[in-house]
């Protein structure tokens, strides 16, 4: 609890200092970021960097205060969770002119799991925008680090989700993610990133390389995402739920907030493909459950490489050996 009062503290303090200066001094920033933009040439992308930021402060300088007046009834926090990511996928999708299609299967009545592809800070958004709704509630396995954003520190504390530290693999962390499924009801879902981190070209050679090496050849056929992580992924199978792979590609470029001063976003697709596995096709042993993850997770690479051409990566070089 004292940790907890602690880093609110000090982030809450952050975000009031960093609203007020960012909006007092809107005019001179946008002035600037015209200016920049006249120079670089580039479909004014500082400018809407600018005004994403300025937006953003708001939405969370908002969030927080409604946060703090609503209490921690659950479904207004689930309401506000709701708002809170419309509300930001409207801001971004204005300013850089997105577009966000949907394909694949239909979603499951529920309870479910969903495994995302992560790509950009961008994507924890999506099963807010494709998948939740007020009959569709989802519970997060996400990472520590994201209780320095005011806003989802407070709200997902109050509704069913799970904080984990990547790298801890702990038999405690592992049953609490486990418990986010065992105690679904059938309006829920659960979300788990299983790649544990942002694709890139290094992190994915190091991320082979860690890979056990019955799994190894699995994990360096995935060019363009990273070999998923089993320990989450496999704890949440447990309860013997359907599965929904989501696959994404249009975020690539932007896995990064400066990536947004490029201006390559602008007029984006964001292409979701949602691919449902019933709970009767799930192997039932540990082994066979980890090949399945792997095969599937290869038709989840398959979707980003042929739905953003544009943006795949170099032919891959080989994996560093693990130490032994």
């Amino acid at each position: 609890m004292i940790a907890t009062l602690r880093r609110r503290a000090l982030t809450f303090s952050a975000l009031a200092l960093a609203f007020v200066v960012a909006w007092a001094g809107a005019p001179l920033w946008l002035l600037l970021a015209v200016i920049v933009d006249l120079v670089r040439r580039q479909k004014l992308a500082t400018v809407r960097f600018i005004a994403f930021i300025l937006g953003l402060l708001a939405c969370e300088a908002i969030g927080v205060g409604v946060a703090l007046a609503i209490g921690s009834d659950p479904g207004r926090n689930y309401a506000l969770q709701r708002r809170w990511a419309g509300a930001l996928w409207t801001l971004g999708s204005r300013l850089w002119r997105l577009r966000l299609t949907v394909s694949g299967d239909p979603l499951p009545p529920g309870p479910f799991v969903a495994f995302v592809r992560h790509a950009s800070y961008a994507d924890t958004l999506l099963p807010m925008l494709t998948m939740a709704g007020p009959e569709r509630l989802p519970r997060y396995v996400l990472k520590a680090e994201l209780r320095a954003d005011p806003c989802l520190d407070l709200v997902g504390s109050r509704i069913p989700n799970v904080f984990v530290r990547r790298g801890a693999g702990d038999e405690g962390q592992l049953a609490e993610v486990a418990a986010l499924a065992a105690t679904v009801g059938p309006r829920d879902f659960v979300v788990i990133y299983p790649e544990g981190t942002r694709f890139t070209r290094r992190k994915r050679e190091q991320a082979i390389a860690r890979v056990p090496e019955r799994w190894r050849a699995a994990a360096a056929a995935l060019t363009h995402t990273l070999p998923p992580r089993p320990s989450g992924a496999l704890a949440l199978l447990d309860a013997g739920l359907d599965v929904v792979f989501v696959a994404h590609a249009g975020l690539d470029g932007v896995n990064k907030l400066p990536n947004l001063f490029s201006g390559g976003i602008v007029g984006q697709e964001l292409r979701v493909n949602l691919r449902h596995v019933p709970a009767a096709d799930i192997p039932p042993d540990r082994d066979a459950r980890i090949a399945w993850l792997y095969a599937e997770w290869a038709r989840v690479d398959t979707f980003v490489r042929e739905a953003s051409p544009a943006t795949a990566p170099e032919a891959p070089r080989p994996p560093t050996a693990p130490p032994r």
